[in-house]
């Protein structure tokens, strides 16, 4: 495999990006439902932690969450998905979420078992903290109960 970005690995990154948007959308029901932000992540944790350590293990190049992450939370803008439909701030959190992860596997890359763990779990705890944090920061209503669903469950 060529080092360094192709063409290829320029619109695999971003089609995994859209590949996770439409798995995402199946627990996407679970936040209008609820009236809860960020409660779709309770199904989609596994789904998207899946995919994002599939990413980093086929391109194998830096980069390739932050581009697929950014392009998720772009498309996500009008759906409830990463917060409430519409939220613009979710664009920033995909993006600073996709280049913490980058920037982790460059560390863990050696070991590919602990880095799928650590990438895995990293991608769906950085989310779940971002939506919490933007969603006290800019004061969204129904954020509260998102707190008291985390605290509950112990995470």
């Amino acid at each position: 495999m060529k080092k360094g970005w192709t063409t290829t690995k320029l619109i695999t990154a971003g089609g995994l990006g859209v590949f996770n948007l439409v798995i995402s959308l199946l627990g996407a029901g679970i936040s209008v439902f609820t009236g809860i932000p960020g409660m779709s992540g309770a199904i989609n944790a596994f789904l998207g932690a899946i995919i994002t350590v599939f990413a980093v293990f086929l391109i194998q190049s830096f980069g390739v969450v932050t581009i697929m992450y950014t392009i998720f939370s772009i498309l996500a803008l009008p759906l409830p998905l990463v917060g409430t439909p519409g939220f613009v701030p979710k664009v920033l959190l995909g993006f600073i979420t996709g280049v913490i992860i980058d920037v982790t596997f460059l560390f863990v890359r050696k070991n590919r078992v602990v880095a799928a763990f650590v990438i895995g779990f990293l991608s769906q705890y950085l989310t779940g903290l971002g939506i919490y944090l933007m969603g006290v920061f800019f004061n969204i209503p129904g954020i509260g109960n998102l707190q008291k669903f985390l605290l509950n469950q112990g995470l």
